[in-house]
């Protein structure tokens, strides 16, 4: 090969190795799992899109090991799964020269049968703690069968071939009992929950996900005694400007955290995490207790508005809003029945200043950190706040916010200890708060004053289009049916997609802001068919979203709450242009249209005295164009086209003919 040649042919391969890594930045890799076993999923339906430009949108292949993986340019994408029995999930991400990861956890609609709250109920016993749960292997999502369950050395159980297990250990009310767990199946590394206490007349719900090719791994599990009592210091995350009352539908988990630094992510609904984290904050036998529930249904809405605030002010806008370990609040591994009936007893309640949610810090015990003996707060920080069933117990945790261990003693009107943390213990002479009454007594107090909000939640009960059958285009009216809890601006959008495809087509120019209401009613938006949309049946993808930074439009910044999908939901064909005569006209003509006034079809007649690319055009009063009905190539002749003003408001609207040698245009009327 001559020297020239060489060189070219190398000078070629960086020209076209620079411009894929312009093109291509990064890598996303995706896998879907059940909140609730921890099973592999293949969602029905998967969108990505150009979060700026929602008219972007990808497709992505599933390969061999069970997950989605592509390249993709810089910039801010969304990602929107469905699949048939599960709640839909939806985050957001920046691709800028690097690797993200993401497991998306998503919600079952119909309780696992196993896991049904009344059926473990009637498994409870006073004297023994209740294990039970799936193992699954980490990559695949498959469960796996004999999979042994230890403590220390002891066998405790084996999975079934569908990864589930349930055994009984000892435990009692008077004492605390500790369990060195393991997981262990070859040629799988074991999963070791070292230290894990267990309560009486409690259930500890797992989802176990084994590794192969790694060391045994120590479960993300610290007993709640020995939590880091002051990760986080008060100046480390200053309060934020971003703030609101709408209820985000997911929260982003940062994973494999040092600190705040983590290296991927998982996603969850925001009732999910709360009940993950919530069992591992406090003791979820304290529901047991008579009034406990109190104490973990104010801890839950502690918790929901801690995680609700990073949805707002994300750590890594990026990539993750939060980090699962005590940096931030800490999110186990396993569930409890009292903790998550306290999470959804407490559905969209979060704790507010007069701009919305705010990160409403707690610790283990608030007494004496600075207050003196009987009073929670450090003086500083936080302010001082008279706590005296507190008195006598030593210091645990930063000081501010509210106290767990006096929420205990607040709902059950009792000392109970940390010595005997499941124990009635004895009565104090101070009363008994409710959950409302806990939250208000640790937050709203100067110069704070926060208040117990429910925020705002919708949920998208039904998306139709009118009418269902229309032209490339044309222009649609997208009816929603909506159930909403309080009242919130929201932004509606819409894609559609031919049926049984992921190649959505999107109209931000009319994804529009609406006013939500507490209740159920249908709200609507327009949507513009492009011009070049292929005839066919499309399925329709409505979504609610959250204008977090109040620039009127759908991006990066913001984030979903609701979405929906209805399949089949429009057809789309192509306009017929009807031939009147094929005998050359004198001249270019725009006739009447008939009839005018209409309702809600009109037909419009035109001439083409030589060949011409030819447009008819309609527009309403402020000059907009609101269709395109017919924009090609004629040959000489005389022709007819209907528009169809159904999903259109009534008035004025003007029609014109537009060649390059002519254009004419006449009025008409809409009456409905």
């Amino acid at each position: 090969m001559n020297r020239s040649l060489h060189t070219a042919l190398i000078i070629s391969a960086l020209i076209s190795l620079s411009f894929q890594s312009i093109l291509y930045a990064g890598r996303l890799e995706l896998k879907f799992f059940s909140s609730e076993t921890g099973y592999s999923i293949t969602p029905d339906k998967l969108l990505v899109s150009d979060a700026n430009n929602p008219a972007n949108s990808f497709s992505i292949q599933k390969n061999s090991a069970n997950s989605y993986i592509t390249e993709l340019a810089r910039g801010s994408y969304f990602i929107t799964a469905f699949h048939s029995g599960f709640a839909s999930s939806q985050t957001n991400f920046t691709i800028s020269d690097n690797e993200i990861r993401y497991d998306i956890f998503m919600d079952p609609l119909t309780v696992n049968s196993k896991l049904n709250v009344q059926r473990i109920k009637s498994l409870m016993k006073p004297d023994a703690a209740l294990l039970l749960g799936y193992v699954v292997d980490d990559a695949t999502g498959e469960p796996l069968s004999n999979v042994s369950l230890y403590n220390s050395s002891s066998p405790l159980t084996q999975t079934d071939a569908e990864g589930y297990f349930q055994v009984y250990v000892p435990a009692n009310c008077d004492s605390r009992t500790m369990l060195d767990l393991k997981f262990g199946k070859e040629p799988y590394n074991s999963e070791l929950y070292n230290s894990f206490e267990v309560t009486p007349s409690t259930d500890f719900i797992f989802t176990v996900r084994m590794k192969k090719g790694q060391l045994n791994t120590s479960a993300k599990y610290v007993p709640i005694s020995e939590k880091c009592s002051d990760c986080t210091p008060q100046t480390m995350f200053p309060n934020m400007a971003v703030t609101g009352f709408v209820v985000p539908l997911n929260i982003r988990v940062g994973k494999n955290c040092t600190g705040t630094n983590c290296s991927y992510a998982q996603v969850y609904s925001l009732q999910t995490y709360c009940k993950y984290v919530l069992p591992a904050e406090i003791y979820a036998c304290w529901g047991n207790l008579t009034g406990g529930m109190n104490s973990l249904q104010a801890c839950a809405v502690a918790v929901r508005s801690y995680g609700m605030y990073y949805v707002y002010n994300p750590i890594n806008a990026g990539l993750y809003d939060i980090c699962d370990n005590t940096y931030c609040q800490y999110m186990g591994t396993t569930l409890s029945t009292n903790t998550s009936n306290a999470v959804d007893n407490t559905f969209g309640y979060i704790l507010t200043n007069s701009s919305g949610v705010v990160r409403s810090e707690y610790s283990a015990e608030n007494n004496n950190k600075g207050c003196g003996n009987g009073y929670s707060g450090t003086g500083t920080s936080w302010p001082c706040i008279s706590d005296p069933v507190c008195t006598g117990f030593s210091p645990n945790g930063h000081g501010r916010g509210l106290c767990q261990w006096g929420t205990v003693r607040w709902a059950t009107g009792r000392v109970v200890s940390t010595s005997s943390p499941c124990s009635q213990g004895t009565a104090h002479s101070y009363g008994t708060k409710t959950w409302q009454g806990i939250l208000a007594h640790y937050y709203t107090v100067s110069p704070q004053n926060w208040q117990i909000t429910q925020g705002t939640s919708a949920v998208i009960n039904s998306s139709v289009s009118s009418p269902t059958a229309a032209n490339p285009c044309a222009q649609v009216t997208i009816n929603s049916n909506v159930t909403t809890i309080g009242t919130g601006s929201l932004m509606i959008g819409a894609s559609i997609a031919p049926t049984g495809t992921e190649n959505w087509i999107s109209d931000p120019t009319n994804d529009i802001e609406r006013t939500f209401t507490s209740g159920t009613a249908n709200y609507s938006r327009v949507f513009k068919i492009p011009c070049n949309t292929a005839s066919g049946t499309y399925d329709l993808y409505t979504a609610l979203w959250y204008d977090k930074n109040n620039n009127n439009t759908i991006d990066g910044s913001d984030f979903v709450v609701s979405t929906k999908i209805t399949s089949a939901a429009i057809t789309i064909s192509p306009i017929g242009i009807n031939i009147i005569s094929t005998e050359i006209p004198d001249k270019f003509a725009l006739l009447p249209n008939y009839p005018n006034p209409f309702n809600p079809v009109t037909k419009i007649k035109f001439d083409i005295p030589n060949p011409a690319y030819t447009k008819i055009i309609i527009y309403d009063l402020s000059g907009r164009v609101v269709a395109n009905l017919v924009n090609e190539q004629l040959k000489p002749g005389s022709y007819s086209v209907d528009w169809n003003g159904t999903g259109f408001a009534s008035g004025v609207y003007f029609y014109s003919l537009v060649t390059d040698e002519y254009t004419e245009t006449k009025r008409m009327v809409l009456i409905k």
